[in-house]
């Protein structure tokens, strides 16, 4: 599950690098190349996002690229693809 993350105020998408988690990840449970998503818990609306960086243990954050077109309060889903 991951930490917040909200648009800037009036902004309809937000291109992202890091997402904060609240798991510690641990070597390899996400790789280069990997697609996740994120999934708003009430409303069901849902990013696409790429590894960037496969984790190792002890991170607190998944490196990404994307785009989010939505805002993801505390404990919304994050899943790899």
């Amino acid at each position: 599950t991951g930490a917040a993350l909200m648009l800037p105020s009036g902004a309809t998408s937000q291109t992202v690098t890091t997402i904060p988690i609240s798991e510690i990840l641990t070597d390899g449970d996400l790789y280069v190349g990997d697609t996740i998503a994120i999934i708003n818990p009430l409303s069901g609306e849902w990013d696409e996002l790429t590894v960037t960086a496969t984790t190792e243990a002890g991170d607190t954050s998944i490196a990404v690229s994307g785009t989010l077109n939505a805002n993801y309060p505390i404990n919304s889903t994050i899943f790899k693809k």
